[in-house]
């Protein structure tokens, strides 16, 4: 499921929120995995590295815009026997949980107070995993007419 919105650092995250909301049914529920922006923008580093296994490793280069709000990554994924197999740029708007929230209420979603933060060194090889190693887990549902969470038997 990583990274279900942001990409590009653009306001689509609206649009398909809003579809999203559209097509759910009342009381449905939505799950989302973003990257924790407030512990990214905290522990940023600009460079960092991953073996994935004796002979693949990752190179990550981050920059981070001024008002801090998106990351673009460059992430190199090289075999120590054939050199650079994937080499790919990205960018990820760095949301933090009140703005996600925040965003989910605009298009009538509740992101429920249950949020899982996976937070902390998740390799088993106590390395970067990029934006991995801080994520949210935002489960939201869809709201009824009165703007509050839908109770369990609600119709």
């Amino acid at each position: 499921m990583g990274n279900s919105l942001g990409y590009a650092c653009n306001k689509e995250d609206v649009k398909i929120l809003s579809e999203a909301h559209r097509v759910l049914k009342r009381g449905g529920i939505i799950i989302l995995d973003t990257p924790d922006g407030a512990l990214v923008r905290e522990t940023f580093e600009k460079r960092s590295w991953e073996w994935m296994d004796a002979n693949t490793f990752v190179c990550r280069e981050r920059e981070i815009n001024a008002e801090k709000t998106c990351l673009a990554m460059r992430e190199m994924i090289c075999d120590t026997r054939k050199g650079v197999v994937r080499d790919q740029f990205y960018e990820e708007y760095l949301y933090s949980y009140s703005q996600l929230s925040a965003t989910l209420r605009e298009v009538g979603l509740h992101a429920e107070n249950n949020t899982a933060y996976c937070v902390g060194q998740m390799s088993q090889r106590n390395q970067d995993l990029g934006m991995m190693n801080a994520r949210m887990i935002v489960k939201a549902v869809k709201v009824g007419e009165a703007d509050s969470p839908v109770v369990c038997g609600d119709e």
